[in-house]
């Protein structure tokens, strides 16, 4: 008995098994005949569009272009039997096309050029034509006429050299330095040619019958120098002598003063005169005073008179 209750159950089990699979064998017809027809399903359209999408297997192939779906679709099975998939009327809305937009290229900023100011212009100077009259000195001998100035240059040399001798023939207004003796050769009335000795000038003193106790002004000079020589000479008898001694003072007169000669120097000649180059002070100062003095006195005398060469040194 409980083997017969056994195998009733296993054909119950099996009768369910085939029961079920039927059921979904018949579901997937009605429902997925596209997935369980022949190689090729169509599916049309219902409402006359005369459109068809087919299939094969698991994929749907787009045949003919579906401008509209206004009905229904019905899905063929295998081999009997259809299903209808019901649409409401859908209107495709068409999909813009937008063409690929040529790529703009990228222009690098230029790096900005500095503005450069315009300059000013220069005004070219034309170089003037020098007029004939300018171009006299360009020969030996060429002659000039007019005024002519100067004042603008340091210095201007003039002819130089030792002696007066001048080049050429003698004529009023020519002038040379004499370089040898220090003084300035210069024609006034031709042939005489005559000659200033500069910078010196002279100092001159006479005295008639000097004593021993003399005490004479002399001079006064109002700028600095030196004295460069003494000549001295007397007009007597007997063995005629004079000590004599030449003071200055920048300072005071009433002074006891500067000594050209310390002590003084005796003047005994009385034909070429007695010189003297070497003294122990003889530069002074400006505004200076010069006076002499003697202090001794011999024999007959009866005039004596002294020349004092001397100079401005202008570079003091």
């Amino acid at each position: 008995m409980r083997e017969r209750m056994k195998k009733r159950s296993n054909v119950t089990i099996w009768i369910v098994l085939i029961l079920a699979t039927l059921a979904v064998a018949f579901f997937l017809i009605n429902n997925a005949g596209a997935r369980v027809g022949p190689p090729y399903q169509t599916i049309t359209g219902g409402g006359g569009g005369g459109s068809a999408i087919e299939g094969q297997n698991d994929t749907v192939q787009v045949v003919s272009t579906v401008s509209a779906i206004n009905a229904g679709i019905g899905i063929l099975g295998s081999d009997s039997g259809s299903g209808v998939l019901t649409l409401d009327s859908i209107t495709p809305t068409p999909v813009a096309v937008v063409p690929t937009a040529t790529p703009v290229p990228v222009v690098p900023t230029a790096t900005p050029v500095p503005v450069v100011p315009t300059a000013t212009p220069v005004p070219v100077v034309p170089t003037p034509t020098p007029e004939l009259s300018d171009q006299f000195l360009l020969n030996t001998g060429d002659i000039g006429t007019g005024n002519y100035d100067f004042g603008g240059a340091v210095d201007f040399e003039i002819p130089n050299g030792g002696g007066c001798a001048i080049t050429g023939p003698d004529a009023p207004g020519e002038i040379k330095i004499n370089t040898t003796i220090e003084g300035i050769c210069y024609v006034v009335d031709t042939p005489t040619r005559n000659f200033l000795e500069i910078p010196y000038f002279y100092l001159t003193y006479t005295q008639p019958n000097p004593t021993n106790a003399e005490d004479d002004t002399l001079f006064y000079v109002n700028a600095p120098g030196e004295i460069t020589g003494e000549s001295c000479v007397l007009i007597g008898s007997s063995t005629p002598s004079v000590t004599i001694t030449l003071r200055h003072s920048a300072t005071d007169r009433s002074a006891a003063g500067t000594e050209l000669n310390t002590g003084g120097r005796a003047i005994t000649s009385v034909t070429t005169a007695s010189v003297d180059t070497s003294f122990a002070d003889n530069t002074f100062l400006a505004n200076t005073w010069f006076w002499i003095e003697t202090t001794a006195q011999s024999g007959t005398v009866t005039e004596i008179h002294c020349s004092w060469k001397a100079f401005y040194d202008f570079t003091s």
